[in-house]
């Protein structure tokens, strides 16, 4: 309950990342919640969804034998395991109780979440916003992808719940906090999280169908359902403003937020290409972004942003990439196992608007994720695995089997498989949590050094965070442009190197190369701007600098 409600209102100014400490809270409470669980002998003998994880996990492991770097990997698959940990604790405490306290405590944090976009909007916010996105809402998520994600994932619970609760105060308070959650959805201007919304609203328009199969209120359904879908078409074709024609353009190609997830999916193509069956490594999309970009950009021209990227804005394709095809196999069985316990329900459902609301919530967040990463993002991701959790139902009878099975087998077995679980939790925790906030911390100090121009400063407090997080590239390349300044050439180089081997990108080896070339390496210089060259800068003068700069010195260095 508690991270229904925190997770998505709570952010942090102190650190350079303001929302790590979403992900900081997950990762410490998820945690120690399995704890609590392994040492209650707490069991899943019933959960659908166990057998399908537990081989996605098993794939995820073995695609970290493709990995270029292994600390990228490792920290990747424990964001993977808080996942899908939440999915296990929720579905051994899944009851009718707690699935309507976990619903109620997730729509009041979105009621507040919603409330602080729009103040946010009208400019009367405590917090000065380094990107205001052209006036989309973002809220306390930071990104209106993010929001409109999360909205997507609540707003089918919201319509399920005010249908379902029989008061009529709380039927009208929980009607408004819908339309205000669509309202939100709307002036966050995201065209894939709007398409999701429709899609979530057809499938939860045909379970409603399926509820009131035999009442005499489904005529009327089907009425007003065509009746506001024919409005709102109407009103789209018809109208033309920022929301219409931002609608209309979700399949025009030449629009530059939809040519470069385009052009981010062929890149992750690229690597699938290379390493079909187990991916480049869970997490490593990062490490070997730049240089398939490189080749997808032959095929595709694109003036680029940047050239790394740690998301190709497709959650599909992110696994294919990073776990092959195996690992896309995995997480498809997971959701083919949830939607076939869904349709195939024998037993009554006592909560059958609920459960319409979760399948509709979910296949919204599986439609979202085609053109965002919204599984990637900490209150959408934990509402997601929630869900899965909450289609679970305990056995209690089992239960009590597997405790007297566990008691059979001795106590010695007993207290070493639960001590290896619980020492491995422990230790996964502790080599990457905290160290990942304590250095962000460090980082942000050293930015505050950087701006005042106290390069030794900076450079010490950028070397203490990255000896905390070696896997955070920028943290190397901030560290390096700091010995930089301090003309400490050799320092920076071994930075800058360090920050490749997390995250290649063009901008670092043109950082390289002149620091090579400050020290009179030549040769060492023209490889590292050929391969800036190669890779792409985003700023075309800054690409035809390098490429002018590197022909006169390879002609000094054939005349010497």
């Amino acid at each position: 309950m508690f991270l229904a409600i925190a997770l998505p209102l709570v952010f942090l100014p102190a650190t350079r990342d303001t929302f790590l400490i979403k992900h900081t809270i997950l990762q410490t409470v998820i945690p120690f919640l399995l704890i609590a669980s392994v040492i209650k002998n707490v069991q899943l003998l019933k959960a659908r969804l166990l057998i399908p994880i537990l081989i996605f996990t098993a794939v995820l492991l073995l695609s970290m034998v493709n990995t270029s770097n292994t600390a990228v990997s490792v920290n990747a698959l424990v964001d993977k395991l808080v996942f899908m940990g939440v999915y296990l604790i929720i579905a051994s405490r899944n009851n009718e109780k707690f699935r309507s306290k976990f619903i109620n405590y997730s729509l009041v944090a979105g009621f507040f979440v919603c409330l602080y976009g729009m103040i946010q909007s009208t400019g009367l916010d405590f917090i000065v916003w380094a990107r205001t996105f052209g006036g989309r809402l973002s809220s306390s998520l930071g990104n209106p992808n993010f929001f409109s994600g999360y909205l997507v994932a609540l707003i089918p619970l919201s319509l399920a719940s005010a249908i379902k609760t029989s008061k009529s105060l709380k039927k009208l308070l929980l009607s408004v906090n819908t339309v205000f959650l669509i309202v939100c959805l709307v002036l966050t201007k995201t065209r894939g999280s709007w398409i999701a919304f429709i899609i979530s609203m057809l499938v939860f328009l045909a379970l409603a169908g399926k509820i009131l199969a035999k009442s005499a209120n489904i005529k009327r359904l089907y009425i007003i359902s065509a009746a506001v879908m024919v409005f709102i078409s109407s009103y789209i074709v018809l109208s033309d403003n920022d929301y219409t024609r931002k609608f209309k353009s979700i399949f025009n190609p030449n629009i530059a937020s939809i040519s470069e997830r385009v052009f981010k999916w062929r890149t992750a193509q690229e690597m699938i290409k290379d390493h079909p069956l187990i991916g480049v490594g869970i997490g490593a999309v990062k490490v070997n972004y730049a240089l398939s970009q490189a080749e997808a950009r032959k095929k595709m021209r694109i003036v680029l942003r940047g050239t790394s990227e740690s998301q190709v804005h497709n959650e599909y394709l992110q696994i294919c990439a990073e776990a092959g095809a195996l690992g896309l196999a995995a997480f498809l069985g997971i959701i083919v196992v949830f939607f076939a316990g869904v349709f195939r329900r024998r037993a009554p459902d006592s909560q059958p608007w609920i459960t319409a609301g979760i399948t509709a919530a979910v296949t919204g967040i599986l439609v979202d994720s085609i053109p965002n990463f919204p599984l990637h993002i900490v209150p959408t991701g934990f509402l997601f695995w929630s869900y899965l959790g909450l289609m679970e139902t305990p056995g209690t009878e089992d239960h009590k089997q597997a405790k007297q099975k566990i008691a059979s087998t001795g106590n010695t077995v007993q207290v070493v498989y639960k001590t290896a679980i619980i020492l491995v939790i422990i230790l996964l925790w502790l080599k990457t949590v905290p160290n990942e906030f304590i250095a962000d911390l460090r980082r942000s100090n050293g930015d505050m050094a950087s701006k005042t121009k106290n390069w030794k400063k900076a450079a010490a407090e950028y070397e203490k965070a990255h000896r905390l997080s070696p896997v955070n590239g920028r943290i190397c390349y901030d560290l390096g442009m700091a010995y930089v300044r301090l003309n400490d050439y050799d320092s920076a180089i071994r930075s800058f190197k360090e920050s490749i081997r997390i995250r290649n990108y063009g901008e670092v080896y043109n950082d390289l190369a002149n620091c090579y070339y400050l020290k009179d390496m030549k040769r060492e210089a023209v490889k590292n701007w050929e391969t800036a060259v190669y890779l792409g800068l985003p700023d075309p003068d800054d690409q035809d600098k390098v490429i002018k700069n590197l022909n006169i010195l390879k002609s000094r260095m054939k005349e010497q």
